[in-house]
C-alpha cells in the first residue's frame, strides 16, 4: 500500500467523522427551538390565569328594584284612571320624603284625623282594611291619611366561607421563604467576617492599639447607616408616648348602628312624619289605624311622642296586630305603656292568632288600662272590600264614643303695644 492510498483513506474517514458530527449537532439546535417557543406559551398562560384570578376577585354589583317606589306609581296610575290623582300628597320634601293618600272630611263637622298604616307587602290603597277605611271615614267627619311605608327589612343571607388555601400550598411557601433567609443570612454573614477581617488586617499594619488611644476611632468598624438608626433610636428614647386617646378618636371609632335599629328608626320617624302632616292640616284629635306588623311602628311613634308631650286627644285602633320577629320588637310591652283608648281587633280565627291575641290583652291589662277593648270578629272574606263591612262599621262606632273630636277655634293673642 502506498502513501497515497493511506492519505485518500485519512481523508475519507475524516470527512466521514465531520459529516457524523454535523448530523449530531442538529437534534440539538432542533430540540433547544421548541423550550423558546415554549416561553410565550408559558408566558401567555401566566397572562390568562393572572386575568382570571382578577376576575374573580372583582366584586359584581347588583341592582335590586325600588320596590316601594313601584307600588306608588301603580297606585298613582290606577288613581289616574278614575281622575283621583289629587288625593297623591308628598311631605317632608328631601331624601327622607314621605307619601300618601289623603282624604278631607265630607260633613262638613270635623272629628278628627285618621292616620291609617297598611301591613308588610302593601300598600297605602290595599283592597283589605286599608281602602275601605280610607274612603268610608270621611263620609263621619274623620280626615283620612293613607301612608306609604318603605321596603320591608329582609334577614341578611348567611355568608358564603371563604375557602383556605391546602397545607401542601403553605408548606411549598414556608420552604421557600426559609430557603430565601438563610442564603441571605450566610450572604450577610459572610460580608461581616470579610469586614472583620479587613479591620484586623488594617490595626495590625498601624501597630496601634485602640484601647491606648485618647480618641478611639470607633466609627470604622460601623457604617452611616448603623449611626443613623442608633441616632434614631435615640431621639424616641427622649420622646414620651401618648397613651391616652382624644375624645374625638374615641367618637370617630364608635361602631355602626346595626341595620335593625335604623330600620326600626326609620319606620318610626315615617309614623311621626304622618302625624305631624296631620297637625299641620289642622288635625290635633288623632287616631292612628294600624294593620298587621305596623302595629309595632305605631306604637313605638306614639310612645315616643308621648315621652315628650301630653297623651291626650289620641287613640289606637289595632287590626290583626303582630308583633315583629325580624327586627325583633315588643310589641306587647310597648301598647302595655301606651295609657290611651285601644281597640284591638282579630279576625283570624287560627290557635297562633287568638294565643298572640290573648296574650297582648292580659299585658295591656296587666299595666291597668281601663281603656283597652278587644273583638274577635268573624267576616266574610267575599265582604271585606266593600266600604261598608263589618270591620269599617265596627270602627267608625268605636271612634264615635271614645275618639270623637270637636271644633276649637284658637284665640290669637293680643299685641300690649
Amino acid at each position: 500500500m502506498t502513501l497515497k492510498t493511506l492519505l485518500m483513506i485519512l481523508t475519507l474517514l475524516a470527512s466521514v467523522l465531520v459529516q457524523s458530527q454535523e448530523d449530531d449537532s442538529v437534534p440539538d439546535t432542533e430540540q433547544s427551538t421548541p423550550s423558546e417557543s415554549q416561553e410565550p406559551d408559558s408566558e401567555i398562560d401566566n397572562a390568562s390565569t393572572q386575568t382570571s384570578s382578577e376576575k374573580n376577585s372583582e366584586v359584581i354589583e347588583r341592582y335590586l328594584p325600588d320596590t316601594s317606589e313601584q307600588k306608588i306609581r301603580e297606585v298613582i296610575r290606577h288613581l289616574d284612571l278614575y281622575q283621583r290623582t289629587n288625593e297623591v300628597v308628598r311631605f317632608d320634601e328631601g331624601e327622607d320624603s314621605i307619601s300618601g293618600l289623603y282624604l278631607p272630611e265630607n260633613t262638613g263637622e270635623p272629628q278628627g284625623g285618621v292616620l291609617i298604616l297598611h301591613d308588610i307587602e302593601q300598600h297605602a290603597n290595599w283592597p283589605f282594611v286599608v281602602a275601605p277605611l280610607r274612603e268610608y271615614l270621611p263620609d263621619y267627619g274623620w280626615n283620612t291619611l293613607s301612608l306609604f311605608f318603605d321596603d320591608y327589612i329582609k334577614e341578611r343571607l348567611p355568608e358564603i366561607p371563604r375557602t383556605e388555601p391546602s397545607t401542601n400550598d403553605q408548606s411549598e411557601e414556608m420552604s421557600e421563604t426559609t430557603g430565601a433567609e438563610t442564603t441571605q443570612n450566610s450572604s450577610e454573614n459572610e460580608t461581616n467576617e470579610s469586614a472583620t477581617e479587613n479591620t484586623v488586617t488594617e490595626d495590625s499594619e498601624t501597630g496601634e492599639d485602640q484601647n491606648f488611644v485618647e480618641n478611639p476611632d470607633d466609627s470604622e468598624g460601623i457604617g452611616l447607616s448603623d449611626q443613623d438608626e442608633l441616632a434614631e433610636i435615640a431621639d424616641r428614647l427622649d420622646e414620651i408616648p401618648n397613651t391616652v386617646s382624644t375624645r374625638e378618636e374615641i367618637e370617630e371609632a364608635e361602631p355602626e348602628q346595626p341595620r335593625e335599629e335604623v330600620f326600626i328608626e326609620r319606620m318610626r320617624e315615617t309614623v311621626e312624619g304622618g302625624l305631624r302632616q296631620l297637625n299641620t292640616l289642622g288635625q290635633f284629635n288623632l287616631v292612628v289605624i294600624a294593620n298587621g306588623k305596623s302595629a309595632n311602628w305605631a306604637a313605638e311613634a306614639l310612645k315616643t311622642r308621648f315621652a315628650q308631650a301630653s297623651n291626650k286627644g289620641y287613640a289606637l285602633v289595632l287590626i290583626n296586630a303582630q308583633s315583629s320577629a325580624y327586627p325583633d320588637y315588643d310589641l306587647n310591652q310597648s301598647l302595655a305603656e301606651l295609657k290611651i283608648p285601644i281597640l284591638d281587633i282579630y279576625t283570624y280565627q287560627t290557635p297562633e292568632a287568638k294565643r298572640a291575641a290573648r296574650n297582648r290583652k292580659s299585658a295591656i291589662v296587666r299595666n291597668q288600662n281601663d281603656k283597652y277593648i278587644q273583638i274577635p270578629l268573624t267576616v266574610r272574606d267575599d265582604n271585606t272590600f266593600d266600604r261598608h263591612n263589618l270591620i269599617t262599621r265596627r270602627v267608625r262606632g268605636w271612634l264615635k264614643t271614645n275618639a270623637a273630636g270637636r271644633t276649637v277655634g284658637v284665640k290669637q293673642k293680643k299685641d300690649n303695644g
